[in-house]
C-alpha cells in the first residue's frame, strides 16, 4: 500500500497515477503488436524495478509473462527517452506520456492501465503558506483536475 500521510507535515493528493505500455511507431512497423503477450517480443524497459510489468502483464491476461529482463531505469523521463529512441517498450505514467503520444513520438498499443499510486503536494501546513504559494496549490490543484 503506498503512503498517503507523513509525519509532521500535511498532504493532499493532486492526481491518481495510471500506468500503461508505450512503444516508438518505427518498433511496430518492424515488428507489430496485435496481442498483449505480443509486447514480449520487445525489449521491456523498467522504471525503479522489474516488478510492475508483470502486474499490467496479469491484468492484460498473460499470467505467464518473463519479465524480467531489459534495463532498468532511473526515472520516467529515462523509461520516456528510451523508448522514444526505439530501445523497446516502456511502461510509464499515462500524464507524463501524453504529450509524446499527442505528438506521434510514441503510441500506446493497448488502452490498458494499472493504477500506481498518486501525486501528492505536501507542506508543513498550508494555512501557513503566504498568499503566492497559495495560488500555486490551488492552481496547480485545478491544472491537475483537468489533466
Amino acid at each position: 500500500l503506498a503512503t498517503t500521510q507523513w509525519p509532521r507535515v500535511e498532504s493532499r493528493p493532486l492526481v491518481a497515477v495510471d500506468i500503461g505500455p508505450v512503444i516508438a511507431p518505427a518498433r511496430l512497423t518492424e515488428n507489430p503488436v496485435t496481442t498483449p503477450r505480443d509486447l514480449l517480443r520487445h525489449p521491456l524497459l523498467h522504471e525503479d524495478s522489474r516488478d510492475i510489468w508483470q502486474q499490467w502483464f496479469a491484468a492484460a491476461g498473460v499470467t505467464d509473462a518473463e519479465t524480467n529482463h531489459g534495463p532498468v531505469y532511473g526515472d520516467c523521463g529515462l523509461t520516456l527517452q528510451a523508448a522514444m529512441r526505439n530501445r523497446g517498450t516502456a511502461l510509464v505514467d499515462t500524464l507524463f506520456s501524453a504529450e509524446d503520444i499527442a505528438a506521434g513520438r510514441l503510441v500506446r498499443p493497448f488502452a490498458l492501465t494499472v493504477p500506481y499510486g498518486a501525486y501528492f503536494i505536501v507542506t508543513r501546513r498550508f494555512d501557513l503558506l503566504p498568499e503566492a504559494e497559495t495560488a500555486f496549490v490551488t492552481w496547480l490543484q485545478a491544472r491537475l483536475a483537468t489533466s
